[in-house]
């Protein structure tokens, strides 16, 4: 299992790991677990998140995107 370090903008540390839950910043607010991290160097690091309910969609995402809070928000360390 891989961990990431987050910093946020008021300075606490925030572990990114398999189970992470992640809200997308959208006009729909979509709810998505970590569920992998894909690192095939030297290509960038990117994650694999599922949706929770809905249309338990798949998406592959940066990971530089997933810490870019305009994009993602993090509600859960798990």
């Amino acid at each position: 299992m891989l961990f990431f370090k987050k910093k946020k903008k008021d300075n606490l540390n925030v572990d990114l790991k398999e189970g992470s839950i992640f809200v997308k910043n959208d006009k729909v607010p979509s709810t998505f677990i970590l569920d992998r991290v894909i690192d095939y160097s030297p290509a960038p690091v990117h994650v694999r998140l599922k949706e929770q309910g809905g249309n338990e969609r798949t998406v592959t995402v940066a990971l530089e995107t997933l810490l870019d809070e305009n994009f993602w928000r993090c509600i859960s360390d798990k």
